[in-house]
This record gives structure tokens, C-alpha cells and sequence, in this order.
């Protein structure tokens, strides 16, 4: 458990540390990034609310597992001009986190 903690912080960290290179401009990404932590605190009160602490942690692992095994290749595959997709794809991968 603590190295699973361990690992999700390390992660966490650092894509929030990479949201600047979401868009040309670092300010607008790091507010963008900031939204969606401000709203997952939300989601997440109301979830906990709902379903308790192990179904919610256990779906929200395996989802951020998906979304961090599959952003390469995405990125990949998608056009160098398409900045909208990829931003897209990043803030669904930090919304999963939480």
C-alpha cells in the first residue's frame, strides 16, 4: 500500500508539473490544470459521499492506469497540429487520478 501511495504521488506530481507544455502559454495550462483539480475535489466529496472509499479508489486506479498506459501511444498516432486532442486526453488523465 505504501508503495502504491508512493508511486500515485510520484505520478500525480508529475503531470502537474508538466501542464505547462499543454499549451504555448505555461499560465493559461497551469489555470487549466487548476480547474480540473478544483473540480475533482467536488466530484470526489459527492462520490465519497455516495459509495464509500473502496469501489470509488479501485475504479479511479484502474481508469488513471488506462489513461497513463495509453497517452503514448495516443500521442503517438495523433497529428502534430492537434493541440485540442492532446489537451484533452492529459486532463482526463489528471481528472482520473483523483
Amino acid at each position: 500500500m505504501s508503495f502504491q501511495w508512493f508511486v500515485q504521488n510520484l505520478v500525480f506530481y508529475g503531470v502537474s508539473q508538466n501542464t505547462g507544455a499543454w499549451l504555448t502559454n505555461p499560465y493559461i495550462a497551469f489555470f487549466a490544470g487548476a480547474l480540473v483539480e478544483i473540480a475533482a475535489y467536488f466530484v470526489v466529496h459527492l462520490v465519497l459521499n455516495r459509495w464509500g472509499r473502496k469501489l470509488p479508489y479501485s475504479t479511479f486506479v484502474f481508469l488513471f492506469g488506462l489513461f497513463a498506459f495509453f497517452v503514448v501511444p495516443i500521442q503517438m498516432l495523433m497529428p502534430k497540429d492537434s493541440r485540442g486532442i492532446e489537451l484533452h486526453f492529459k486532463i482526463k488523465e489528471k481528472h482520473s487520478f483523483f
